[in-house]
């Protein structure tokens, strides 16, 4: 008799009891398919690991519930290991989801109901790296939209291997695909939104090697890919890259971790650099490639962008008697000269609402929340102001009359994007430029 672990295929929220444990006298395989019974359902589980009986007395009093038997034993074969279980798993862990949910990612239900009984349902066998190996440094391409890094994808192409692209919306299934057929004509297109014939198909065309490039949207990251070489994302900043239900994943930070696992290039093609990539170059984690034909080209001079830097530049300024203006005139004159040469500014500024705090010049009392003692942020709606907790999204008005020391001296203070926004606006309406 063996004890048998087993991650169900089914939705399993994260603090029920998961892998479960059943018992069969059969010996089974890792990543086998069987069938089990599940809050009075017949679920499909995979397998992940099995011992004797003998060997697991003291796991058996630890379990708090009742051991069933596995009902039936559908293949007693590896139908999905390495990377895909270990990729499932790592999903789990670092999204905080159950590793069925994770799972399910991988081997949709209703996909694994429909063509378990076919001959041939299995995910390729892929064998890990046993020696420890750098992992190779991921590059960001920036570039027009439309270009793709032909020198990278040719040299996999020559070496036999598989290339995944993922671009965030279907509308663009025409443009990539019109793209991809200049380069090679053995592509495929994924998705689980087809017939199950066609899907099956798929997935044995991807899984036997007969297509070298497979592109789609964020479900073609879960294809049975057999030997990957190369895996781009397109406009990796894309909100449609963030899965929308459970796991809540990031279709970037998934598909560079399957990169690491099975080390190879991670390419980012992208039309800007992100903050993030900013910082990870500045730690030399990504390499940055600016190809000569985009918009942030060098060469380019009438499309080149400056960056201002504040620590050269007074943000705010004030002498005594002086009005309060939430930008110093060194600065305003800076932002005016580009708006005079017919050039777009933006601001960054992390701090929300007009002012930052409200507190009375008399006593020094700063108005706060009363859940979480925190300063309230001075905002306004329609011209008509309110405080409001950025912690707890408590509402509240803003005082005449201070609370403490009934004074009237009230004053706001600290600088916010609203505050900035009103100033720039009313500085700027004579000439009707846009704020």
């Amino acid at each position: 008799m063996f004890l048998t672990e087993v991650i169900p295929l089914t939705k399993i929220p994260r603090q029920g009891p998961s892998p479960f444990f059943y018992f069969t006298s059969q010996k089974l395989n890792k990543g086998s398919l069987v069938l089990v019974s599940l809050r009075r359902k017949e679920v499909f589980a995979i397998v992940i690991s099995q011992k004797d009986v003998k060997e697991t007395k003291l796991e058996l009093k630890t379990v708090s519930y009742q051991l069933k038997p596995i009902k039936e034993v559908l293949i007693n074969k590896e139908i999905i290991g390495f990377p895909f279980l270990d990729l499932a798993q790592w999903i789990s862990e670092y999204y905080f989801s159950s590793i069925s949910n994770s799972l399910l990612l991988f081997l949709p239900q209703k996909i694994v109901k429909k063509i378990v009984k076919k001959d041939g349902f299995n995910f390729p066998k892929i064998k890990p790296q046993l020696e420890e190996k750098n992992f190779l440094k991921p590059k960001v391409f920036i570039s027009k939209t439309g270009f793709l890094p032909k020198d990278e994808i040719k040299n996999v192409l020559r070496e036999g291997r598989q290339i995944l692209f993922l671009f965030p919306q279907i509308l663009q299934k025409t443009f990539w695909e019109n793209n991809f057929k200049k380069i090679s004509s053995s592509l495929i297109f994924w998705s689980p939104q087809t017939s199950i014939k066609k899907f099956f198909n798929n997935f044995q065309k991807v899984r036997d090697k007969e297509v070298q490039i497979i592109f789609g949207q964020i479900s073609a990251l879960f294809a049975p890919f057999c030997d990957l070489g190369l895996i781009i994302v397109f406009d990796p900043e894309n909100s449609s890259f963030k899965a929308k239900k459970e796991p809540l994943f990031n279709t970037k930070d998934v598909a560079q971790k399957m990169a690491q696992m099975l080390n190879i290039d991670f390419l980012q093609l992208d039309s800007f650099l992100s903050l993030e990539n900013y910082y990870l170059k500045s730690k030399n984690k990504v390499k940055i490639i600016k190809e000569n034909n985009n918009l942030l080209s060098a060469d380019n001079q009438t499309n080149k962008k400056s960056i201002l830097n504040f620590s050269k530049l007074k943000f705010i300024e004030r002498s005594q008697g002086e009005k309060f203006n939430p930008i110093s005139e060194q600065f305003f004159n800076k932002i005016q000269s580009y708006i005079e040469k017919n050039k777009k500014v933006i601001l960054f500024l992390n701090r929300k609402g007009v002012s930052t705090s409200v507190f009375c010049q008399d006593c020094g009392f700063t108005i706060k929340c009363k859940d979480c003692n925190l300063p309230l942020t001075y905002h306004l709606k329609k011209e008509k102001p309110y405080l409001l907790c950025h912690h707890c999204g408590r509402e509240s008005n803003v005082p005449s009359y201070c609370p403490n020391c009934g004074s009237w001296q009230m004053r706001n203070i600290g600088v916010g994007i609203e505050g900035v926004e009103k100033f720039l606006k009313e500085k700027f309406k004579e000439n009707g430029d846009q704020v």
